[in-house]
């Protein structure tokens, strides 16, 4: 059977949708105020949307698979089975899930979507509470911003996929890290003398 192709230019066409029918491979639509007769009469119609049999409407693009569960890992090493011993030890990354390089993670005192600091003066998006202030203590601390750290997810499509997404940052996408420092600086010319010194 040949498929043919309507176009309903009448633009009484209200209620279209209103009853449904859904049957195998068939979608029956009635389009009941399709048509007005010369006295005032509706002249309806069924619309029949159709598929072949056994066909998706649709194909998969990507469907993603099950995450390594990092928690499981105790390590990732090189055994000598003729020597007998561990020959050398390995660090792995897995940014999707959190698990960055071990000297950088070392280095790292915060990691949030938030800045996690108190001040004495911030704006909205700053804890201000003069009184509990972060000072000396926190000297030299690193925090990494988490919410401008977007990474592609290798953990679907095929090993080409994941090999080219593998901690592969979105574009527009950045890692931030900031130090808290102590200076009589104020906030502008500390920026400029570190913009000096990149």
């Amino acid at each position: 059977m040949k498929n043919l192709k309507f176009v309903f230019n009448n633009p009484v066409t209200r209620r279209f949708g209103d009853y449904l029918l859904f049957t195998d491979n068939h979608v029956y639509v009635a389009m009941p105020e399709l048509t007005v007769t010369p006295d005032d009469n509706f002249q309806g119609t069924i619309i029949d949307f159709r598929r072949e049999r056994n066909v998706l409407s649709w194909q998969t693009l990507r469907s993603p698979l099950d995450q390594v569960d990092i928690k499981q890992f105790r390590g990732v090493f090189i055994y000598d089975t003729e020597k007998d011993k561990l020959a050398a030890q390995i660090d792995y990354i897995d940014p999707i899930q959190g698990k960055i390089a071990g000297v950088a993670e070392e280095e790292l005192s915060f990691k949030t979507l938030y800045d996690p600091a108190t001040y004495t003066i911030g704006g909205e998006a700053s804890v201000v509470d003069p009184g509990n202030a972060w000072g000396e203590k926190y000297v030299g601390k690193l925090w990494w911003d988490l919410s401008t750290a977007k990474y592609h997810n290798p953990y679907q499509g095929d090993i080409i996929y994941q090999t080219a997404t593998w901690g592969k940052l979105f574009k527009g996408a950045s890692i931030d890290v900031y130090e808290w420092v102590e200076t009589e600086l104020l906030p502008s010319q500390w920026l400029e003398q570190a913009f000096r010194l990149l």
